[in-house]
């Protein structure tokens, strides 16, 4: 747990060092909501903090999507989210390999502040251990255990 602990802060003082922004700071999909227009967006905002984006995009990514569906679309996923900041009047967005080795370094955000310190009784045990395995399993398949710091 130490290790992950240190693990965690590093990553956090590299995005520091990146554009930051107001967040979320608990974009699961249980936090989201769909009007019948299609339009959506989030509800409980208790956690805002300010931080880097890739806090939260990978957060909703890694936690909706099951680990197939995420792996298939992920970077299209990360492309599809700068193209927005573009199309809202960001002239420049993050490089494609930088956003993708902030998304990497976030990994680690949604599992320990996500929910490894989530007591399970808030969700039930069936979430919890669910976003505990896309979690886990996107920590190893992107090897946010391994990055530099």
């Amino acid at each position: 747990m130490d290790q992950l602990w240190r693990d965690l802060w590093a990553s956090q003082r590299v995005l520091a060092k990146g554009p930051c922004t107001l967040l979320h700071g608990d974009t699961h999909v249980g936090n989201t909501y769909l009007l019948p227009d299609g339009s959506g967006g989030f509800l409980d905002f208790q956690l805002l903090v300010r931080g880097h984006w890739a806090n939260d995009v990978t957060y909703l990514l890694l936690t909706a999507l099951d680990p197939e569906t995420r792996r298939k679309h992920e970077r299209e996923l990360i492309g599809f989210y700068l193209d927005a900041l573009r199309r809202h009047g960001l002239a420049e967005p993050p490089a494609a390999d930088e956003a993708w080795r902030c998304h990497r370094l976030a990994v680690l955000w949604g599992l320990v502040i996500g929910w490894l310190i989530t007591p399970p009784v808030n969700y039930g045990p069936a979430i919890t251990e669910a976003n505990l395995s896309r979690l886990v399993t996107a920590c190893e398949d992107l090897e946010a255990f391994e990055l530099p710091t």
